[in-house]
């Protein structure tokens, strides 16, 4: 019986110092519950074993559903349902988060969702709920009323131990002055309260919007959102306490003379300090009603908070346009980042950007579905093949508000629009058609027939590439029409052929 091939090779052309979108799945789906008109809101999205879940909240009272109720969506590799659940809460009050990423991937490989359960007008009681990633089954449902009957959870984290830390506020409101106290809150794997601490006292100037709670190692924790002022409206900010509640820092921060308007994100960078995402307001009127803005991100010191360097991108735009869900690969320590972008007269698109490590934008671009209307990206991570999967907020404009997965290519490219880049890539002119690549799978040799005419050059580079862009192989060789390419020294996996012109 012949044997299988073990490697699987894409293949991708490039003209000489050009970037490509290497060939990996590209699609865009769009869902809802019971097929009727609803409020959909996908807000994260994971992958397991090749699979995504895509979770989020809805509204459809065609379907039983007066108030919010939580979304799961488990698909396969090309975005085909595979379990589609809702989870109602306790007496149909209703599930409500005010922050960014308050759907939480587990280490057992479960999704925890952070907020609080909506019971009536300024009556709101902290919650966590655990459902289970491969049947979107409710494993359980808790609410804490430990800290006050009044309380809200914006984000979670966990520890080593499986154990959770949530962070919130909570609140009083007797409909002239809003008064808030933040906390952070412990429980054990299974959402049995464990104990809660306090950030600082209760105060009306401003209340904190929690967008992201990073674990830094099991005793130290940073948090990224923004303070919510009467005046001068929300300031970015970036907070690091410890599980007793002591911060080591609260810093907000500015660029350009320019106030960050909020932070949307925080992830760890390769020498341990931090990277947030978010956007800064360039200009507003004297009552705030307009606002105008740029996308940001921002490096931050891991010992005291320190501004180590800032930049903004693109051009100023109506508020809302911002960076979010920023990704650094270890290998090139470039960075991606999704975001949202305004267009006139009312919308907003995905935006995708690629960074070096000093935070320059090499390339951008946007996504447009077709369906008119808004969309915005508000989860992005990276896939096993090197793409990126968004979940998407969907607003189109002669329909209902959707669930929306957008699965693209290393460089961002989607299924739609293609890979029209801005900020001065070029795009590559050769024709995959023009070259032929035999066998994948392959277990030994790899051929590769060139087209008389393929290349202007006498010469090609042929590199192949792990999934991270670990380069493995690499030969110069004249044009000729057939390549062979010895690959049995590689281990099995997934690699992608890159074909370089050597014309310059």
């Amino acid at each position: 019986m012949k044997a299988i091939g073990r490697i699987i090779i894409l293949l991708s052309v490039l003209a000489a110092n050009y970037t490509v979108a290497q060939q990996t799945i590209r699609f865009n789906k769009q869902y809802n519950f019971g097929n009727t008109s609803g409020s959909y809101f996908s807000t994260d999205v994971f992958d397991f074993n090749n699979d995504y879940v895509l979770t989020g909240l809805l509204l459809n009272s065609s379907i039983g559903i007066n108030s919010n109720a939580i979304g799961f969506i488990r698909t396969d590799s090309i975005g085909a349902v595979k379990v589609q659940k809702i989870t109602k809460s306790a007496n149909n009050y209703g599930f409500y988060s005010n922050g960014s990423h308050y759907f939480l991937k587990t280490l057992n490989k479960n999704i925890v969702f952070t907020g609080m359960n909506n019971k009536a007008y300024a009556h709101t009681t902290a919650c966590l709920v655990r459902l289970n990633s491969v049947t979107g089954d409710t494993l359980w449902t808790k609410e804490y009323a430990q800290m006050s009957d009044t309380s809200y959870l914006f984000c979670s984290s966990e520890l080593s131990d499986s154990s959770i830390l949530s962070i919130g506020y909570k609140y009083f409101d007797n409909g002239t002055q809003f008064y808030n106290r933040p906390f952070i809150m412990k429980t054990d794997k299974n959402g049995n309260y464990k104990w809660h601490k306090w950030l600082w006292n209760m105060t009306a100037s401003y209340y904190p919007l929690f967008r992201k709670l990073l674990n830094v190692n099991d005793k130290d924790f940073v948090v990224t959102g923004g303070y919510n002022y009467t005046v001068p409206g929300v300031r970015g900010f970036l907070l690091k306490f410890d599980t007793l509640g002591n911060i080591a820092f609260n810093q907000t921060y500015s660029i350009n003379t320019y106030s960050i308007n909020g932070f949307n994100d925080v992830i760890p960078l390769n020498d341990g300090n931090f990277l947030v995402s978010g956007n800064v307001t360039t200009y507003h009127n004297s009552n705030f009603t307009i606002e105008k803005g740029r996308p940001t991100l921002a490096k931050i010191d891991k010992t005291n908070g320190a501004l180590l360097n800032g930049k903004l991108y693109g051009a100023e735009k109506d508020n809302g346009h911002s960076l979010g869900a920023p990704y650094q690969d270890p290998i090139t320590l470039n960075i991606y980042a999704s975001g949202i972008e305004f267009f006139a007269p009312s919308t907003f698109k995905d935006t995708f950007y690629k960074f070096n490590s000093n935070l320059d934008s090499i390339y951008s671009r946007y996504y447009d579905l077709g369906l008119g209307g808004t969309q915005g990206a508000t989860s992005c991570i990276r896939t096993n093949d090197g793409g990126f999967a968004y979940a998407v907020q969907l607003y189109p404009a002669t329909a209902q508000q959707k669930f929306c997965l957008m699965k693209t290519d290393t460089m961002g490219c989607d299924s739609v629009g293609g890979c029209v880049m801005i900020n001065g890539i070029n795009s590559n002119s050769y024709k995959k058609s023009n070259i032929k690549m035999y066998p994948s799978p392959v277990n030994d040799v790899l051929k590769l027939k060139l087209e008389d005419g393929s290349f202007n050059s006498e010469q090609v580079q042929l590199k192949i590439v792990t999934v991270l862009g670990q380069e493995v192989l690499k030969i110069n060789s004249p044009v000729k029409e057939e390549i062979s390419i010895d690959v049995k020294h590689l281990p099995d996996g997934i690699y992608f052929l890159q074909v370089f012109d050597r014309a310059s």
